[in-house]
């Protein structure tokens, strides 16, 4: 009993770190991904032709999208949606002073994008 090692001791250097191929995890030629933490949003270019995924990986949570051409007017029908009301929850998350939200709030600034016009 006392003839055992313990722990067990390979003897040699350590196995060297495996290597994760890039490809495993990459995306097909033009696609993207957007990730966006709960109580977050994002400001994204959408092109003709485009296709948008929606994905509630977390669960339970709404989310809002306001689609606006390029004069900043809101239109839901560029991406064939019809809007339900005003995307009240983005403007309360906007209202805040979380400063994760300042790109986004100088984004639709500089677009002159005004929710209060909007609908999601």
């Amino acid at each position: 009993m006392l003839d055992d090692l313990y722990p067990q001791v390979i003897p040699g250097p350590p196995k060297p770190s495996g290597i994760f191929q890039p490809q495993v995890f990459s995306m097909p030629p033009g696609t993207e991904r957007y990730v966006v933490e709960g109580c977050g949003a994002i400001l994204v270019r959408v092109e003709e032709g485009d296709h948008l995924e929606i994905e509630n990986t977390e669960g339970g949570q709404p989310a809002e999208i306001v689609v606006t051409g390029p004069d900043g007017k809101a239109d839901p029908a560029l991406i064939g949606a019809n809007g339900n009301g005003a995307p009240s929850g983005l403007m309360t998350l906007l209202k805040g002073q979380d400063q994760s939200l300042r790109a986004l709030r100088m984004g639709l600034e500089a677009r002159n994008i005004d929710l209060a016009k909007c609908a999601a």
